[in-house]
């Protein structure tokens, strides 16, 4: 007891020096804690990719060979290692060929993606940016429609803003991940080579500009130049425009050291309190009519033209006992008349255009899936009720939105408030643009 009662005063009189040593024993179990949970499920997908590695390729197959957007800027310069501790050995036990391109500086994964032929797969390594760059480049391609099946996507989540790949990984595998299991569970999608099609927003952006009215010829040159319709731009994510935009970027320009909370905190009350107006024209969504879904063609037979023959689905008893199907006539010649079973009706509203004007805090633009396009506009919020509502997102609460609209293209025409904007975490200045969205138009990995 005389032991105790000394250790106690010990600390007791030495309170600084208890306290640090009681903060830094603290730190280093959660370090020793993470290193080991890390440490087996690297052992468990090492040695899954290790067994993919020893299949051998079916006949005529492709080499395993993957190219590496790495943006070394991302995710505060702890990319490239994070890529090498947890992704890249898996690549490499699977079998695959690696090839890692470090971009060294901006839209320079946009004009790799438009121009790599010799690989199989591209793989972004980096943020929401760096993927957004990487399909923007496959997008405008002279060969897209080529180029988008022969190179599916990989999105390796080693950025600071991986909002994309939660969304994938987590809708698809109904799973929460930490951040090295989801970069683990990234690369092993491709290594299980699971593919299947997202949907992307392809916006254009207006560059026109009212003020150029003077008959100068090199103004009028200038302004002819300007109209020239400029090449779009492609989102797998989403358009925020808003004051919660404003506030994530006061955020990331903060030191890295400052604590989450009040890094949150004083980010919302640094945040100009200015709202957006503009006006909104949008084409409602249709869940398919006559007007939107092409007509299936009807088959009828005919006695003027030949007839093909098929294997029945349901054979007759004696077809079962020998193993032979009757077959059954085939027209071959098709109509263009509608099926009244696939498209039961007609949407009156389908392709017609409808506008609105809002004022404020905050207008986002989503890829809701299905070829729909979702458009989410905030309430007007005062400072007090906007720094409650970004404390509780931050907490990974639900926005509560006021209105919230799904549609198939979209134009913004801003008239007064903020004067930058972002897609997929990439600022631009704050212009009229379209938004039409294209389903399943981009092949990726996922679980």
């Amino acid at each position: 007891m005389s032991k105790v009662i000394r250790i106690f005063r010990t600390l007791r009189n030495n309170w600084k020096k208890s306290t640090f040593a009681a903060i830094l024993g603290y730190y280093g179990i959660e370090y020793a804690r993470d290193w080991h949970r890390n440490f087996l499920m690297m052992r468990e997908y090492s040695r899954e990719a290790l067994i993919h590695g020893q299949r051998p390729l079916p006949a005529g197959a492709k080499n395993k060979h993957i190219t590496i957007f790495l943006n070394p800027t991302s995710g505060n310069r702890k990319s490239k290692a994070k890529l090498e501790k947890f992704a890249e050995p898996l690549f490499h036990l699977s079998g695959f060929l690696v090839n890692i391109v470090r971009t060294e500086r901006i839209d320079e994964a946009r004009d790799l993606a438009k121009i790599i032929e010799k690989t199989n797969i591209i793989a972004s390594a980096g943020g929401d940016g760096t993927l957004f760059e990487t399909v923007t480049g496959l997008l405008r391609r002279e060969d897209a429609e080529e180029a988008l099946r022969r190179y599916p996507l990989a999105v390796i989540p080693v950025g600071s803003h991986n909002k994309f790949a939660h969304n994938l990984f987590h809708n698809k595998a109904g799973k929460d991940y930490s951040d090295p299991r989801l970069i683990a569970e990234a690369a092993m999608a491709v290594v299980k080579h699971k593919i299947r099609p997202q949907d992307v927003m392809q916006i254009t952006i207006s560059d026109v500009d009212n003020s150029l009215q003077t008959p100068e010829p090199e103004v009028a040159a200038a302004a002819e130049d300007v109209t020239k319709p400029k090449k779009p731009f492609y989102s797998v994510d989403e358009i925020s425009i808003g004051k919660f935009r404003e506030a994530q970027k006061i955020r990331d320009e903060m030191p890295s050291f400052f604590p989450n909370l009040f890094a949150t905190f004083l980010s919302l009350y640094r945040t100009p309190q200015e709202n957006f107006k503009a006006e909104i024209r949008y084409v409602p969504a249709c869940d398919g009519c006559i007007t939107c879904v092409k007509p299936k063609p009807i088959v009828k037979a005919s006695t003027d033209s030949p007839v093909t023959f098929k294997e029945s689905n349901e054979p007759s008893i004696w077809s079962r006992i020998f193993s032979v199907f009757r077959p059954q006539p085939v027209h071959a010649q098709t109509t263009t008349e509608i099926d009244a079973v696939d498209n039961p009706y007609v949407n009156p509203e389908c392709g017609t255009w409808e506008s609105f004007c809002v004022d404020t805090s905050e207008l986002n633009v989503k890829v809701a899936g299905n070829g729909r396009l979702q458009i989410q506009v905030n309430k007007k919020l005062d400072k007090t009720d906007f720094m409650i509502e970004g404390l509780k997102r931050r907490k990974n609460a639900s926005a509560n939105y006021a209105q919230v609209i799904d549609c198939q293209e979209i134009e913004i025409f801003p008239i007064d408030g903020h004067k930058y904007m972002s897609i997929d975490n990439e600022e631009f200045e704050m212009k009229p643009i379209k938004v039409k969205c294209l389903k399943e138009k981009v092949y990726f990995f996922v679980p």
